[in-house]
């Protein structure tokens, strides 16, 4: 029950940000609903879904490997909220940094685990596995792009941390977005359906 009630919180809490963000919000700008559903992703699945798994459903070393990485994230998590919100001074180069480090400590882990991911294969975890490392190559590009087009204009108070539909400069960005999140989900319900009963 803890995994269906997280879910439906995560849900329902994007769906209003995204009505949010687009309606009342000034700090961060307009925000595309493919942007919104990846972002959802990044958080259900990176700061929610990994963790957990590695407390109440541990499939050795997958889980290690996974809970590892989110808690990689989560100290970016805490500092990159920090910066955006009280100093106001994050810039997506920051983040592009962390994201090497993510996809270098996946390859790094995955490479010394080797055997026993292999003892415990199966498609859904492979399958799930390598989606994660896809979603960190994405989230390195889409910062990159991102980063392309506002430049330092993620600082301050009028700081612009979202891609929105109505702007033409990120029509490209926001297509690729909405295009990587199909098989990003499709991978993610795939592992889910595939451990339904365990959850």
């Amino acid at each position: 029950m803890i995994f269906l009630y997280f879910s439906l919180i995560f849900v329902f809490a994007s769906l209003y940000f995204y009505w949010r963000q687009n309606n009342k919000a000034k700090l961060g700008g307009k925000i595309s609903l493919a942007k919104a559903i990846w972002l959802f992703y990044t958080l259900y699945v990176w700061f929610f879904l990994l963790p957990y798994l590695y407390f109440y459903h541990p499939i050795s070393p997958y889980t290690t490997i996974w809970v590892i990485f989110s808690l990689w994230m989560w100290i970016r998590g805490v500092i990159e909220l920090f910066m955006m919100f009280v100093t106001k001074n994050w810039t997506p180069p920051l983040g592009i940094s962390h994201d090497i480090t993510c996809a270098l400590l996946f390859i790094v882990t995955s490479i010394y685990c080797y055997k026993g991911l292999s003892d415990h294969f199966s498609w859904a975890l492979l399958v799930f596995h390598l989606s994660l490392f896809l979603s960190v190559l994405l989230e390195t590009y889409y910062a990159y792009g991102f980063y392309k087009i506002v430049g330092e204009k993620t600082k301050g108070d009028e700081a612009v941390w979202y891609a929105g539909e109505d702007n033409k400069d990120f029509k490209f960005l926001v297509k690729l977005t909405g295009f990587f999140n199909y098989p990003l989900f499709i991978c993610l319900f795939f592992f889910i359906y595939s451990k339904m009963n365990q959850f």
